[in-house]
């Protein structure tokens, strides 16, 4: 046998890798998660007035993004940030001048037709989960 004395080698030591700098987040998201969930993030950071980045180092202290989002949270974070734009453009047009009147007028009731149409996706996502033994009964 051996001593270790003899060995000619000498033992590796293990080096902890050091995390790369997140310089470009969407590729970082690119990479974890799917497209759907990636526009969510994008949706809820803007409805929280924060950047993309500031999001996402915001919600990874815990070292990981949001557990995936449920399609109702989606659904609701999509319509306040396309709300959120709706709106903003139709204010600018109404400080701009007369003539875009009419145009913010449109805008704002595309933004009503909005909130109908996500009421509707919402109320749809809620319905099968909702179902009681009495709805049972009647039907």
């Amino acid at each position: 046998m051996r001593s270790r004395a003899n060995s000619t080698q000498t033992p590796k030591r293990k080096t902890r890798k050091t995390p790369k700098p997140r310089e470009n987040i969407t590729e970082y998201l690119t990479i974890r998660y799917r497209k759907s969930e990636i526009e969510v993030i994008t949706a809820a950071a803007s409805v929280r007035g924060l950047t993309l980045s500031a999001y996402v180092r915001q919600r990874s202290l815990g070292k990981h993004l949001p557990k995936p989002i449920s399609p109702i949270t989606a659904t609701v974070c999509e319509l306040l940030a396309n709300l959120k734009e709706l709106l903003t453009l139709a204010n600018d047009d109404l400080d701009s001048d007369p003539a875009q009147q009419e145009s913010a007028a449109r805008k704002l009731l595309e933004a009503l037709h909005l909130i109908d149409r996500t009421q509707e996706k919402v109320d749809l996502a809620i319905a099968p989960k909702s179902k009681t033994k009495a709805d049972d009964l009647q039907d």
